[in-house]
């Protein structure tokens, strides 16, 4: 039936389209009877890959795609794999379909609670990206998946697992906008001292923290204010703080917190709602909104003109926000964005403390070099960072800003929660949904709100269970 040579002489491809000879692959497989071979590895492999028992009709394109290729290369193995591409890039294992195909309706008759192959992949998928392993497929085989203290077993299992890294690098990405961090690059004058390695070390610090925060089950109030910090030595040169002397991420205990502390501070936050040359306490207001407290500001005017950077430094951002504050039109918006803005202007493009901004023309220069090259850039007017809340709350600096935040605890647990549901299920919180929703918040909050919890919440809740 087959040929095989010893492994460490076998060559592996597939990932091409084109054929692979059998003299440059060095084995070759010739069943006695082709294409009920094929039907049996593709029912087998597809059953994993989608999740549930396939049907005739699943496998009649994988199979097509099969005899086509067998046809023209008489090859067992590219016609398997050209069957496997075909699996792979079907709509049954690319898509997954929302659970509440009519979300917006409260006939509950429309919901029905999903099978135990549908909710072991379901779990996979939000807490590995990845389609459920042994352990898992055997717990849905034999029935008990849907029972809570086996779903809890299995979601802790996960969540210690090391693949759970993919769940939090997507929460990151789309939570915190990490995979917008590389879209803009410091202007080298400016901010001689940025390079690739601190881009790495800075979405290293924010993804080692959020997984800190899932791993030791930490409060909501941890986005905003926390008493160790997640360094290595490039970002401690950043924040001007005692260096743990590895490049490794590691947590640091932060006694003298320096303005640092939580998600809000650190430096991949920070770039990501910055430009390559200056800060906006509109972008890093409507960020905060919007991604902490759950709040979409609406979209500026058309007739208003964006602001344009001042590089000469002969203004401050504040003082050119003066004018759109002035108009009736814009005035309403900005009492709710700027205030979380002007508290970050004490941070620069790359997440730097500053007490002056930088410019190219105006202010004093700096001495030192970058390269063997004088520093160009000089220090111009002072950075204030002062602000009011629309409701008349008022703080100095990011210290007292990140105080008062902590305020709207329940409004950040609120918004956080909002996000995990939709990746879990890929639908939002529906009104069929808020009394449930509400009742997970009232468990979490005598602990906080904190996020492994609210992990565990979610899975066992009918929003999950049901499609």
């Amino acid at each position: 039936y087959a040929k095989r040579h010893p492994p460490q002489r076998c060559i592996f491809y597939g990932t091409g389209h084109s054929p692979v000879p059998e003299a440059v692959r060095d084995y070759s497989i010739r069943p006695a009877q082709p294409e009920q071979e094929a039907r049996r590895l593709l029912g087998r492999f597809m059953e994993r890959a989608y999740g549930r028992s396939v049907q005739k009709e699943d496998i009649e394109l994988p199979m097509a795609a099969f005899e086509r290729q067998h046809k023209v290369t008489g090859d067992f193995i590219d016609a398997m794999l050209a069957a496997y591409r075909a699996t792979l890039t079907s709509p049954d294992f690319l898509l997954v379909n929302p659970p509440h195909a009519n979300a917006d309706q409260s006939d509950e008759v429309l919901r029905k609670d999903l099978d135990d192959s549908e909710l072991a992949r379901r779990l996979s998928l939000f807490l590995w990206n990845s389609i459920p392993d042994n352990q898992l497929r055997d717990a849905a085989i034999q029935g008990r998946i849907d029972e809570s203290a086996t779903l809890r077993e299995q979601t802790e299992r996960m969540l210690n697992d090391p693949r759970v890294n993919r769940f939090t690098d997507h929460l990151c990405d789309y939570w915190l906008s990490l995979k917008d961090a590389s879209l803009t690059e410091p202007d080298e004058d400016l901010y001689p001292e940025y390079n690739q390695l601190t881009l790495e070390s800075m979405l290293k610090e924010t993804r080692s923290y959020v997984a800190e925060m899932l791993r030791s089950d930490l409060s909501i109030s941890h986005a905003v204010d926390s008493d160790f910090l997640m360094l290595n030595t490039t970002l401690a040169d950043l924040y001007q703080l005692p260096s743990p002397d590895s490049f490794a991420v590691q947590r640091i205990a932060l006694d003298d917190k320096k303005h640092r502390g939580g998600l809000l501070t650190q430096a991949a936050i920070l770039k990501v709602t910055a430009n390559g040359t200056t800060t906006s306490p509109v972008t890093r207001g409507a960020w905060v909104l919007e991604h902490l407290l759950g709040i979409t500001p609406p979209p500026p005017p058309p007739q208003v003109p964006a602001i344009e950077p001042d590089l000469t430094g002969a203004t401050t951002v504040r003082q050119q926000l003066q004018a759109h504050r002035a108009d009736a039109s814009c005035a309403g918006c900005h009492r709710l964005i700027d205030p979380p803005g002007f508290a970050l202007e004490s941070f620069d493009v790359m997440g730097g403390w500053r007490e002056r901004y930088r410019s190219t023309q105006s202010g004093d220069p700096v001495s030192g070099s970058k390269d063997n090259k004088p520093l160009q850039y000089k220090l111009g007017l002072p950075v204030e960072s002062h602000g009011e809340f629309s409701d008349g709350r008022k703080f100095s600096g990011v210290d007292e800003f990140r105080a008062l935040l902590l305020e709207n605890e329940k409004q950040l647990a609120e918004n956080l929660l909002r996000k995990l549901i939709v990746i879990a299920t890929g639908s939002p919180v529906s009104f069929a949904d808020q009394s449930e929703y509400q009742q997970i918040l009232e468990r979490l909050r005598p602990s906080g709100y904190p996020m492994r919890s609210m992990i565990h919440e979610v899975v066992q809740s009918k929003m999950f269970r049901e499609r």
